[in-house]
């Protein structure tokens, strides 16, 4: 009998080896039967001629040797469909396991996968938070800044309110000295022609006509020092524009 292969026998192996244990099954039946007729025949008396019996046997040696040929061309035949089975199923050993190497392969990088697209959604959420975060921040300075201008609204159309109702004043003084624009505007008069005592009421003219009220009328003696101040004031300039040229020329 053949050895049974690792993966098992096939249908057409099982088939094959049932028909040669039933032809074995029925020779040795056979080989019964014709022990019992030769001994119920010597039991019973009956002469039996020794050249037919050896000729019987004879034929019955020639059919088991026959048949024995015929179980050894099987055996021969199961052999080599034994040994195509186990080379098939070392290929197919082989095949199984360049599946799971390639699966082992597939799976690492199916894991990789699955890690990076965690990471990029850790990614993404950190961000929707971030981003969460500084819309709620700028949601609360957008607040501050309508509350601010609603505030600062409000203070213009009360400051505006507040100089509509009050009159302007054009203060001359500031503590006890005139304002550099005083002082200005009563050095363009005297410039202009105007004599130095008529300086004071003039501006106070001026203010009347653009709706601002003076308290204090400028002195002409407050008009000369104003005048001597220019003077000394331009001096001072010039002699500064000198010192940063790069040369002169008098003339």
């Amino acid at each position: 009998m053949p050895r049974r292969p690792k993966n098992g026998w096939s249908q057409l192996q099982k088939a094959q080896l049932a028909s040669v244990h039933i032809g074995l099954m029925n020779q040795h039946s056979m080989e019964k039967e014709n022990a019992k007729t030769v001994t119920h025949q010597a039991s019973h008396g009956k002469v039996i001629d020794p050249l037919q019996a050896a000729t019987k046997c004879k034929g019955m040696l020639a059919n088991m040797q026959r048949k024995n040929r015929h179980l050894r061309k099987q055996r021969d035949k199961l052999k080599e469909i034994n040994v195509g089975a186990r080379n098939e199923a070392e290929r197919q050993t082989k095949k199984v396991q360049v599946l799971e190497k390639e699966a082992g392969n597939v799976k690492k990088i199916v894991l990789d996968l699955c890690t990076q697209l965690n990471l990029e959604k850790e990614d993404h959420k950190k961000g929707l938070r971030e981003s969460a975060e500084g819309v709620s921040k700028l949601r609360g300075e957008i607040r501050r800044l309508k509350k601010k201008v609603s505030w600062r609204t409000a203070v213009k159309d009360w400051l505006m309110a507040k100089a509509k109702a009050t009159p302007v004043m054009f203060k001359l003084l500031h503590g006890r000295t005139y304002s550099p624009e005083a002082r200005k505007l009563s050095r363009q008069l005297v410039l202009s022609g105007c004599a130095r005592s008529k300086v004071g009421p003039l501006i106070k003219c001026i203010g009347n006509l653009i709706g601002a009220k003076m308290k204090r009328t400028m002195g002409a003696r407050t008009v000369g020092h104003t005048m001597m101040e220019g003077y000394v004031a331009a001096k001072g300039q010039m002699g500064y524009e000198i010192s940063r040229a790069k040369g002169t020329y008098f003339s």
